[in-house]
């Protein structure tokens, strides 16, 4: 695991026992988990990916031309994890932050569902990245969370660099600072609304489907994440993880980064609602800055949040949380770590990306029981239905 920023290595606990953990199959690919009492569906979805065809390749697009490059560990990212095996986990969703219900789980459920269902090879370990988020609370100020460890597939234990951005009072730049839990030694385990990760098990270069990109903009001020998404369809890819590393030359590139000013306390009647608590801004990169960004993209399956915004494709062009790396000076007027929104880039712009083509996703909902059914808590949808809904949609029907 390559290290971003200063902040010391926090620990990630391991899971000591799994003794209150039970899981049962519901349906195919469908299993039902009990843990602590509390009831989880999980259910993994099917992508596929054209690795094979993305080797050696320039792809000319309108905005930029892209090159794929010959693996090597000499870059920013990292590409000796991420073989066939690697998966995808999206622990609850937009969902639970539309009707504010359901929003605080800790993140050692997703790890003791990881390793009771047997999707963690203790022989391993697994570089995690990817998107969450995380409360104020008496010793963390909480914020978007740039998800970034290191896990032991033996029992989820590991290392850590997870920082969040959180905005000051009376500020309107997030700060970033470390996601410690009290005793600031350990990983802090408390998260909200969702977490988007992808896991990249240890394969070393020669077993490595990472495919790591030069993009080189032919226009200025084109956005990033468009020239990111008509690759990845001219690459004929679906379902992927995804690392970038941006650096700007002339001070020219811009950085459009929204950070949660804090978690929904009722749920929303308009999208005004949803788009108040959050704060946008809009902010150029210093040449003696870098940003990292971290996440996954693949068509997720969030009906609420189409209807809630009347037709909208949630994450469109995936899920990105990022953090901008600089002398304390630059880092001012500027959100350190956020949801990635877009960057706006030029021909000086520096442009690493890694994309690690993923076909498994396991998309885990926090379900409740009532006369002998299931639903999922935040729209007291009826399992069955969701289920039924997937399988349509990955049909194609």
């Amino acid at each position: 695991m390559k290290l971003i920023q200063d902040n010391k290595l926090l620990k990630v606990r391991a899971i000591k026992s799994l003794e209150d953990v039970d899981i049962k199959s519901y349906k195919k690919d469908v299993w039902i988990a009990k843990v602590q009492n509390e009831y989880y569906m999980i259910i993994k979805r099917n992508f596929k990916n054209s690795y094979d065809e993305c080797k050696n390749k320039i792809v000319d697009l309108n905005d930029a031309k892209c090159k794929v490059c010959e693996l090597n560990e000499n870059i920013n990212l990292n590409v000796k994890y991420g073989s066939a095996e690697s998966f995808i986990v999206d622990m609850n969703g937009i969902d639970n932050f539309i009707f504010a219900n359901s929003q605080v789980f800790n993140d050692d459920l997703v790890r003791k569902i990881l390793l009771k269902l047997n999707l963690l090879d203790k022989n391993k370990q697994y570089l995690r990245f990817g998107c969450s988020g995380a409360r104020e609370n008496d010793f963390h100020p909480g914020g978007e969370v740039y998800e970034s460890s290191l896990i032991s597939g033996e029992d989820g234990s590991g290392i850590s660099q997870n920082v969040s951005g959180y905005l000051p009072n009376g500020e309107e730049y997030s700060t970033s600072i470390s996601l410690y839990d009290r005793d600031k030694i350990f990983l802090r385990e408390e998260r909200i609304v969702y977490s988007h990760t992808a896991f990249l098990d240890d394969c070393g270069l020669e077993n490595s489907k990472c495919i790591l990109i030069k993009i080189e903009p032919k226009k200025e001020e084109v956005s990033f994440l468009d020239i990111l998404n008509e690759l990845a369809t001219e690459l004929k890819l679906s379902s992927y993880a995804i690392q970038i590393c941006i650096q700007s030359n002339t001070n020219s590139t811009k950085i459009k980064g929204r950070v949660l000013k804090h978690m929904p306390e009722k749920a929303f009647k308009v999208l005004q609602e949803a788009t108040d608590i959050g704060l946008e801004q809009l902010f150029k990169l210093e040449n003696t800055d870098i940003m990292y960004g971290v996440g996954t993209k693949y068509d997720r399956y969030e009906p609420e949040w189409k209807q809630f915004t009347g037709g909208r494709q949630y994450e469109r062009r995936g899920h990105i949380h990022a953090t901008v790396i600089g002398d304390k000076d630059t880092l001012k007027n500027k959100h350190e770590v956020f949801h990635l929104r877009d960057v706006f880039v030029n021909p000086t712009t520096s442009i690493q990306v890694v994309l690690t083509p993923i076909n498994n996703i396991y998309r885990i909902y926090p379900i409740y029981k009532c006369k002998n059914e299931f639903f999922c808590k935040a729209s007291n949808k009826n399992i069955d239905n969701v289920i039924e809904n997937i399988r349509v949609r990955d049909r194609g029907d």
